[in-house]
């Protein structure tokens, strides 16, 4: 069976066979990080929960663990675009963190969802530490 494979240009490449694109793409790795819950609320006399957490987990449109697009213009520090994974917060400054560890504060109004967190990472190729 031939399989269409694209390059990282977004050139579709000729129908090769299945095995030959498993090896051109390399293997996918995939981390489970969980949903994530917050579990606080109040309790009656007897500690059983009484009512629903008392936090909610979406802020402006984003989740903790989202992957953005930040645009940052040229009067901030950390101007440029650059891609990573976000810890949200309710006041709307997002703790931002990119893939090479390093890690600021941004607006939601500068980022851009390019992936829901749906608790998993994925990576190709080998996996890193």
């Amino acid at each position: 069976m031939s399989v269409f494979v694209v390059d990282t240009n977004k050139t579709p490449l000729t129908p090769c066979h299945e095995a030959k694109a498993r090896k051109l793409l390399g293997p996918l790795h995939i981390r489970a990080y969980g949903h994530g819950c917050r579990h606080v609320q109040n309790h009656d006399k007897n500690g059983f929960p009484i009512g629903k957490p008392k936090q909610s987990k979406v802020f402006h449109g984003f989740q903790t663990g989202d992957i953005v697009k930040v645009t940052r213009p040229a009067h901030l520090k950390n101007a440029g675009v650059s891609v990573g994974r976000i810890a949200a917060c309710e006041t709307g400054n997002f703790k931002y963190s990119r893939k090479d560890g390093t890690r600021f504060d941004t607006s939601y109004n500068y980022c851009q969802a390019v992936h829901q967190m749906d608790g998993y990472s994925y990576q190709r190729g080998e996996p890193c530490a």
